[in-house]
């Protein structure tokens, strides 16, 4: 099912126990909340740049990129270009019972 949200739509295209594969598009403007979750999680750029944080370290990165966001690592990402489009990876779902643990800023 697409999720559409303010300026970010996603769909996870397998979403077992086992993994989950999905794409999200995020628009510029997307006001991305610092986060953490046991799982870890690969991000695919397959288009755009976006500023990236992971554990208090600042990114520009521009795509194809492939990063591994390790198991509860604060991050969050926010596009510098129009947009950007991201295929992620969870290695264990389903997509539902993963814990998203938020923090109180934004990038």
């Amino acid at each position: 099912m697409l999720i559409n949200e303010d300026n970010i739509s996603y769909i996870n295209i397998t979403d077992t126990r086992d993994k989950v594969y999905g794409i999200a598009y995020v628009k510029k403007g997307f006001k991305a909340q610092l986060h953490f979750h046991k799982e870890p999680e690969v991000y695919y750029f397959i288009y755009g740049s976006g500023k990236l944080t992971i554990e208090d370290q600042l990114y520009n990165i521009h795509s194809p990129y492939k990063l591994t966001i390790k198991s509860n690592e604060i991050h969050a990402m926010t596009p510098i270009t129009d947009y950007v489009l991201l295929f992620y990876v969870f290695s264990k779902g389903p997509f539902d019972k993963i814990n998203y643990n938020y923090l109180p800023s934004f990038l």
